[in-house]
């Protein structure tokens, strides 16, 4: 699939969970709480990780080897649609759970954040060779984009 209509189909997902931000952050400007706080952290980190990974998707280099398993497109659409299916906590969520999530979810975004940052060019959605990577954090951890999904993930739904 082209990178154009991946790129950009994320694009159009990150433009509306900016609204969603804009609002939420509105919320907050009309009632500063820490639940208020919380929420507008959500939205914003949903927001923050579909803008990078369509930044990713366009400017990635052409792989050594295209993916062809169909489980593979399976499970990148499940990841990708993860994201923009998450919804903004209901009012009445424990602000302990949001802020806890929220803190959660900021921690393994630096890390997935760093992780995109020493890929590079090699990022991509599927699993196919653009490269060996062995900088950052790629030193400590084998996938460490894939540690910081599922903690990012992991943090937005406690959130």
């Amino acid at each position: 699939m082209s990178r154009w209509i991946v790129a950009g189909v994320l694009t159009l997902l990150a433009v509306g969970s900016l609204a969603a931000a804009v609002e939420a952050w509105g919320d907050v400007l009309a009632d500063p709480s820490l639940d208020a706080f919380g929420v507008a952290g959500f939205v914003l980190l949903r927001t923050a990780v579909l803008f990078a990974v369509s930044v990713c998707v366009f400017v990635r280099a052409e792989p050594r080897r295209h993916a062809r398993e169909p489980i593979a497109f399976v499970a990148c659409a499940a990841a990708l649609a993860a994201v923009p299916l998450l919804e903004r906590p209901p009012e009445t969520a424990q602000t302990s759970l949001v802020v806890a999530g929220d803190l959660v979810a900021l921690a393994a975004w630096t890390w997935l954040f760093v992780s995109f940052l020493a890929l590079g060019r090699c990022f991509g959605l599927l699993p196919e060779a653009r490269g060996l990577v062995t900088r950052g954090p790629y030193r400590l951890v084998r996938h460490p984009v894939y540690l910081g999904e599922f903690a990012a993930v992991g943090g937005l739904v406690l959130a």
